[in-house]
């Protein structure tokens, strides 16, 4: 129905052209809506605009108007969930491109980025409108889109396949590449080479819906025990799923862990690594035994039951250590404090070495 026929029949009823409801007008309308097309306080239904953008885009005998999901759902949140992506060339008169892909099986289309067709010099061989449809069950207004053939190839040349796609201005946002340590090993062990691993491209730039997953699919699969899963395409592997925390724990725990335990002078010797000298294992053991004997020797038993080494014991403490230490000017910033009053909050200084630091035993050490 058109713009001017709904109005009228809102007229009839007595309705209110921002709500739809009956017994007040758009100017007393305390309700809340927002059109999806252009933002402003009506529904989608009754958006003018969009009404204007159908009208053209039908007389307009180039365009074909298509519904179409695309982009499903990119999810925002600090756990990390890896799509499939694979680098992949795109050869056209002769030039080669590589470019960073993400298959996307909630799109029906397939798409490719602004940028590369201007690299490429890309000429399009038709236009298409299409209406996406987007996650929530929303609906876009119509947008144009420019219609191209690529030549896809893989790295190794052993694989080519032409492909219909449409021009998109930026295809999505960041898509993290695989950086767990753990699963990193698992693809070594199994030689998998993730493509995505070997290039230095971070931006999307190309997007292959379901009208391409399903042909260059090779049916071929794998479980890691990281939680991800591998899948096989003829452009080459690619990777999908979120890794099991209690791997990620585990291996950060074991990996600080081990840092904890060695000094910096102990990270140069070689047995830290498991590397030992058979002369130098035997010259510990004797200076061992050597000690043991000594302490035998001058180990004496008093009448009370107690034992020393020698004839007097001597004890030493300092007294307040750490408050004896003091922290030159330039370093007293690190250890401001806040005390709160009644009347305003004041910031103070220590001038000397708090206990509980990190450092203070080695500077008491010192």
């Amino acid at each position: 129905m058109p713009i001017e026929d709904k109005r009228k029949l809102l007229a009839q009823k007595h309705a209110c052209f921002r709500c739809l409801k009956i017994g007040h007008v758009s100017r007393s309308c305390k309700y809340k809506v927002k059109c999806l097309s252009c933002d402003k306080s009506h529904y989608t239904i009754m958006c003018a605009d969009r009404e204007s953008a159908k009208s053209n885009d039908e007389n307009n005998v180039v365009c074909v108007c298509i519904k179409s999901s695309v982009l499903s759902n990119q999810s925002v949140i600090n756990e990390t969930v890896y799509l499939q992506t694979l680098v992949l060339k795109i050869e056209h008169n002769g030039k080669e491109l590589k470019v960073r892909t993400i298959l996307d099986s909630g799109s029906q289309k397939s798409y490719i980025s602004e940028r590369v067709i201007k690299l490429l010099k890309l000429r399009p061989k038709s236009k298409q409108t299409i209406v996406h449809g987007l996650f929530g069950g929303r609906e876009t207004s119509p947008h144009s889109h420019l219609v191209f053939d690529v030549y896809l190839k893989n790295f190794e040349d052993t694989y080519a396949h032409s492909v219909e796609v449409l021009s998109q201005k930026k295809i999505c946002g960041f898509v993290p590449k695989i950086v767990v340590l753990y699963t990193l090993q698992e693809l070594k062990e199994k030689n998998i080479t993730l493509s995505d691993l070997e290039t230095k491209e971070h931006d999307i730039e190309l997007l292959l819906g379901a009208d391409v997953i399903g042909n260059i699919l090779t049916g071929n699969s794998l479980k890691l025990s990281s939680g991800v899963t591998v899948f096989q395409t003829k452009f080459g592997y690619t990777m999908i799923g979120k890794t099991n925390t209690i791997y990620n724990n585990l291996y950060s725990n074991v990996v600080s862990l081990h840092c904890a335990n060695f000094t910096v002078t102990v990270l140069w010797n070689l047995d830290t690594i498991g590397i030992t000298d058979p002369t130098e294992d035997a010259k510990r053991k004797h200076e061992h035994s050597d000690f043991l004997n000594q302490f035998k020797e001058s180990l004496s038993v008093l009448p009370d039951g107690r034992f020393r080494l020698y004839p007097i014991r001597l004890s030493l403490d300092i007294e307040k250590a750490f408050l004896q230490l003091s922290i030159i000017p330039e370093h007293r910033d690190y250890l401001r404090f806040f005390l709160p009053t009644v009347k305003e909050t004041k910031i103070y200084r220590h001038s000397r070495v708090v206990f509980g630091m990190c450092s203070s035993p080695f500077q008491l050490s010192a």
